[in-house]
């Protein structure tokens, strides 16, 4: 098998590797693309994306520049070129020993920050782990922009101890750095990745890459639940089920009868495969099978999406799936998802909100500690995210879930005995009445 990557890279890389790396490995396909600017990138990235199953980039900024493209990027396999360790030493060490009089002091390194010292690293045995912790702090920037600060401001700090004589050596992880100093008489070298690391790196991407091929094909099962339709007579319930499999059938048509599907009196189960799910489901974000189910009967069954390593996995997380579901009005009524790694994600009915996942062991967790089902967990969640804050009242929870006071009160009740919910305010429901408490709900969401 052979892997196709791309290596979106800026000039002067393209310049060093193409060098260096003529091939990078016998069973892996690669073709360059140079940039300038990292909207350049991501036009490049955008006409490409179908051509090939890896991007290879310089640094952690292009790389989340192309994850900020949102959907058409969210599933690719991206990596960049890691700080080289070994090749930091080995520049550091070379520059030494090229001339007896270098001084420690006078050697501006990306990763010195202030109160510590480069010599101060070395004899602590700290070099490589400093490395390691600056590489981590430059992956927890949220966006290209904040990265691009951050760079700019590195270049700025040398500025600086250039005017005021500092500085005799710059070995630096950023090309801006050598293009801003250009205009100084400070050298700069720039530290590449080596071919160990590259090779690391391909070696990588070719096993994320095989995992996202075979996890196309992970078996999946949706589960159409009729448990809670409302009681009706032989004739009219066997008209629905009529109806219900007259609906899988065009939809099945409509994906190439990728589907087989299975009937039994109380509900449909339709086996595939993890593709035809992200088909179906707009790259799980919502479900038009029960849409359509809403649309056509007012339906009030459920739907769940399992995917599993087998078929028995994947049938028995549909089935899981389809419950969360099952007592939930038309207005705030939702399906789900559970894939091989016990993750819930909510696919979007009506006005719940799409995308949101939760660790299925989390929720259990939760559910067996304050003594309230696994549903009612999801479901209040579901309520937390759609109004985008921890912080509800009874009455919100009562109207959302379409529950009695009562149980909204019960529900309140046993997340607060454990911890997870306090009264941090009071609401008056208008002019009249008494103030209802306000409950900050600690859930994951």
């Amino acid at each position: 098998m052979g892997y196709r990557i791309a290596l979106l890279l800026k000039q002067h890389y393209y310049q060093h590797y193409n060098d260096h790396l003529p091939g990078i490995s016998e069973d892996v396909s690669v073709e360059y693309f140079t940039y300038d600017t990292l909207d350049e990138l991501k036009n490049i990235y955008l006409k490409i994306k179908d051509d090939f199953e890896g991007f290879l980039v310089s640094g952690i900024a292009p790389m989340k520049a192309i994850y900020s493209l949102g959907e058409q990027a969210a599933d690719a396999v991206v990596d960049y070129f890691h700080i080289s360790v070994e090749n930091t030493y080995h520049i550091l060490l070379q520059q030494i020993v090229l001339d007896e009089h270098l001084k420690l002091s006078r050697i501006g390194m990306d990763f010195i920050q202030d109160g510590h010292t480069l010599k101060e690293l070395l004899v602590s045995n700290r070099f490589a782990q400093r490395i390691r912790e600056f590489e981590e702090e430059w992956r927890d920037f949220s966006s290209s922009v904040d990265l691009d600060e951050r760079e700019a401001a590195l270049s700025v700090k040398y500025r600086e101890l250039a005017a005021q004589n500092k500085l005799d050596m710059i070995i630096t992880y950023f090309y801006s750095v050598i293009e801003n100093m250009r205009d100084t008489s400070i050298p700069c070298i720039y530290v590449y990745p080596d071919e160990n690391m590259i090779s690391d790196i391909v070696k990588s991407m070719k096993k994320s890459i095989s995992i996202k091929n075979m996890k196309s094909h992970l078996p999946a099962v949706i589960h159409i639940n009729m448990e809670n339709m409302p009681v009706q007579d032989e004739v009219s319930y066997e008209k629905t089920r009529l109806e219900i499999n007259k609906m899988i059938m065009e939809l099945n048509q409509k994906y190439l009868n990728r589907l087989v599907i299975k009937n039994t009196f109380r509900d449909f189960e339709l086996y595939g495969d993890y593709s035809i799910i992200k088909e179906i489901t707009g790259d799980f974000k919502k479900c038009q099978i029960l849409e359509q189910l809403h649309s056509l009967l007012s339906f009030k069954g459920s739907v769940g999406y399992g995917i599993g390593h087998t078929f028995y996995q994947a049938r028995i997380n549909a089935v899981d799936a389809s419950h969360y579901s099952r007592n939930g009005s038309l207005r705030e009524d939702g399906s789900y998802l559970i894939d091989e790694n016990d993750q819930l994600t909510v696919l979007q009915i009506g006005l719940v909100p799409a995308g949101m996942k939760v660790s299925g062991d989390y929720i259990n967790d939760i559910a067996d500690k304050v003594s309230l089902s696994s549903e009612t967990i999801v479901r209040i969640i579901r309520v937390m995210k759609q109004e985008g804050t921890n912080k509800l009242t009874s009455q919100e929870l009562m109207h959302h879930l379409n529950i009695s006071s009562r149980a909204a009160n019960k529900f309140l009740a046993a997340l607060q005995k454990d911890g997870y919910a306090e009264v941090v305010g009071m609401r008056r429901s208008g002019n009249k009445g008494r103030p209802i408490n306000i409950y900050q709900i600690n859930l994951k969401y």
